[in-house]
């Protein structure tokens, strides 16, 4: 099968899989999310030179990363104590002292397995609580935020394709242009005009514009950021669980940042 073929079928079961996930219950979105954020953690012990597999490191950071994942939601859905937290930090500790303990001692590789054991979940566990911002679960929230992402992604491969000659980040990304980035802003704007139209009870018309503009800038930054971690270790994919995507974070790079920045916004706009 060509890989052609191959991204076709695995992005509309992937698709499918988060539209259904959303719209089904807040309940859905949690158990996705939560199998995503844990897969995220391994391929990034993986990426990092620490796979959970068979290094104490990242089966660590894996436990750890599932706990922090559980302890967001259940905070913030469940009325859990803030203490829930206190684990996932004695779960960092234990890294340093793994990482001490080692033949060869590599602090870059342990403060960035640290982050990334913190971060993924965090990303993933955010997802569930932009949704819920008002106090109940608002599915069109989530659904908008992937729709716009999705639209960005299109309207950047589109015109990139067609017209894109300015290198936008070359040393990081060579395929980026900044023709296709600003084609991505502009269809993303011109969806989140129309969403707004046509939902009006959930967010507001700036709050829609935000979302768009939000995640036509950073998830580009994130896929960005992701791509610069894997140059940074010598790796091409972060996994291979998504044939003709590559991993779990291949295919979620775009929240690395947009998640954690429209959570900021959300919470100071309606808290």
């Amino acid at each position: 099968m060509s890989n052609f073929w191959k991204r076709a079928i695995t992005g509309v079961f992937f698709v499918s899989a988060v539209v259904v996930a959303i719209f089904y219950s807040d309940a859905a979105l949690t158990t996705l999310f939560g199998v995503a954020a844990i897969i995220g953690v391994t391929e990034y012990t993986n990426i990092t030179g620490r796979p959970f597999y068979k290094d104490p490191s990242g089966f660590v950071a894996t436990i750890t990363g599932g706990l922090f994942y559980l302890s967001l939601v259940g905070i913030w859905h469940f009325q859990w104590d803030v203490k829930n937290l206190l684990l996932c930090v004695l779960g960092l500790i234990l890294l340093a002292v793994i990482e001490l303990f080692r033949k060869t001692s590599d602090f870059t590789k342990f403060t960035s397995i640290a982050l990334g054991t913190i971060w993924i979940p965090a990303v993933f566990g955010l997802i569930l609580h932009v949704g819920t911002i008002e106090g109940y679960y608002e599915p069109l929230i989530p659904m908008a935020f992937f729709i716009f992402l999705w639209l960005n992604d299109t309207g950047a491969y589109l015109v990139g394709r067609s017209i894109g000659k300015t290198k936008l980040i070359p040393k990081i990304s060579p395929n980026k242009t900044v023709e296709g980035f600003v084609g991505g802003i502009g269809l993303t704007l011109a969806a989140s005009f129309i969403w707004s139209h046509f939902v009006t009870d959930v967010l507001s018309r700036t709050d829609w514009i935000v979302f768009a503009v939000s995640v036509a800038v950073f998830s580009n930054f994130g896929d960005f950021t992701e791509s610069m971690l894997k140059r940074q270790f010598g790796v091409k994919d972060s996994g291979k669980i998504l044939p003709g995507h590559g991993g779990v974070l291949d295919r979620f790079d775009g929240l690395l940042l947009t998640i954690p920045l429209l959570f900021v916004y959300l919470i100071f706009r309606y808290s």
